[in-house]
């Protein structure tokens, strides 16, 4: 695939997408690879997706299982996913609902996560408040950094919350457009 000087607009059961977009991305499909940089935002709604670009904008993606790496999003990222492994920094804020959740790079903003089981990786750097919902107390590997106040809020069973339900919604609104 070529670059694209606009907004790419892709569907399949396998989609990859190697070639720059400058403007927007909205992906949906089975397994997606996304192995470049995106101008603005990123709409992303599939069964596995993994994402190693850069990201000009904001993130939203809703996923079974989501791997992000690469440079990193300069925007807020929002993810609803069965199992979440982030390794790229984020500019922004980060709001993630998820069953395992691995956390291993910079958020400047502050973060909130609703899952079962919630990791801070070695390279975890959290420059803003980490307000978080679990079933058991989060693992943070040596060398994770928390700046701000960390919340921890126990949650009693494994269902989503009407809460998480609620936020993920909109995303998969947004994949419809």
């Amino acid at each position: 695939m070529g670059n694209v000087d606009g907004d790419l607009f892709v569907a399949g059961g396998s989609v990859l997408v190697s070639g720059a977009v400058k403007a927007d991305l909205f992906a949906g499909g089975g397994n997606i690879n996304i192995l470049t940089d995106v101008g603005d935002d990123v709409r992303v709604g599939g069964g596995t997706i993994v994402f190693e670009g850069k990201v000009g904008g904001d993130l939203f993606v809703g996923g079974g299982q989501v791997t992000i790496g690469g440079p990193g999003i300069a925007g807020d990222v929002i993810i609803g996913g069965g199992t979440v492994r982030i390794d790229a920094p984020i500019g922004g804020k980060l709001y993630l609902g998820g069953g395992t959740v691995y956390l291993n790079s910079e958020v400047t903003g502050d973060v909130q996560i609703e899952a079962d089981k919630v990791t801070l990786g070695s390279s975890a750097i959290i420059d803003g408040n980490l307000t978080y919902k679990a079933t058991t107390e989060m693992t943070k590997e040596a060398g994770a950094n928390i700046k701000g106040k960390v919340t921890f809020n126990p949650r009693a069973t494994k269902t989503p919350s009407a809460n998480v339900l609620a936020a993920l919604f909109p995303i998969f609104l947004l994949l419809l457009i």
